[in-house]
């Protein structure tokens, strides 16, 4: 197996791994905690931490390479699934917060393990085959998740905590990649009018993650109130996901779109 092949069915077996994290936790807090305001610190706390786990972590990937980084942070997200089993706001409190932490590790390293070496067109096609992945696995995830929450939250804890053995045994071997590609001339220079575009993204990222942010961590107890199960919650959850999917295939497909207002708009 080649060595992006490895990475990428990382990726995806992590993404499977936190699309079932963030449905049982969601489901275990809606259950667990009466206040929907507690409720939604929990995943504020979880996406705070992560925002700024990334901005220390993502420096040191080609400082003291990815691999030594990323096999603590596997670990550390199945010692999550162990500490959710306990179903307790504490324990729930204390797995957003390790979740944080372990994935503003992982995605940072493996964004850029991905992308190292590629430039212009291979690095969009790396970036478009990843929100693929991405999106598909947090589908299958949250599929997953609605399934065995049926059955017990202790098993589809499990569930993840094993795939995450898997994931550890991907990444131990696969042959790290320390040296640094120099950036080309003029990179990371923006005219006037991409710069224009940088701050819409900034804007419009926020506004997304608003939507998303609700979606994942207030949704689920919203709906449990009306009487849908868990197994229903994670199908629409789904859904999401697999629009996402679809629309980041169109737009890597085809490229009129960018840095055009219009198709923005």
């Amino acid at each position: 197996m080649s060595r992006r092949l490895k990475l990428y069915t990382a990726t995806y077996l992590m993404e499977i791994c936190y699309g079932l994290f963030l449905l049982v936790a969601a489901l275990l807090a809606a259950r667990a905690i009466d206040n929907a305001f507690l409720v939604g610190l929990t995943g504020s706390l979880h996406v705070a931490t992560r925002i700024f786990g990334n901005l220390v972590f993502g420096r040191w990937s080609d400082r003291i390479g990815r691999k030594i980084l990323l096999l603590p942070a596997c670990t550390l997200f199945a010692l999550v699934f162990l500490v959710l089993r306990r179903a307790t706001p504490g324990a729930i409190w204390i797995a957003y917060f390790l979740g944080g932490v372990a994935n503003s590790i992982f995605w940072p390293l493996i964004e850029a393990w991905i992308g190292h070496g590629n430039n212009d067109e291979g690095l969009l096609h790396a970036i478009g085959l990843f929100v693929v992945i991405f999106t598909v696995g947090v589908a299958t995830g949250n599929l997953l998740g609605g399934v065995f929450m049926k059955i017990d939250p202790g098993t589809a804890c499990l569930l993840g905590s094993l795939l995450l053995v898997g994931i550890i045994l991907l990444i131990a071997f696969t042959a790290e990649t320390k040296e640094v590609i120099p950036p080309k001339e003029g990179s990371g220079t923006f005219s006037s009018g991409q710069r224009l575009f940088l701050y819409l993204a900034w804007i419009a990222n926020f506004a997304t993650w608003i939507g998303v942010g609700t979606i994942r961590f207030l949704f689920p107890k919203l709906a449990l109130k009306l009487g849908l199960p868990a197994f229903r919650i994670g199908l629409i959850n789904v859904t999401l996901y697999l629009s996402w999917c679809l629309a980041s295939l169109l737009l890597v497909r085809f490229k009129g779109w960018t840095y055009r207002l219009t198709p923005l708009l």
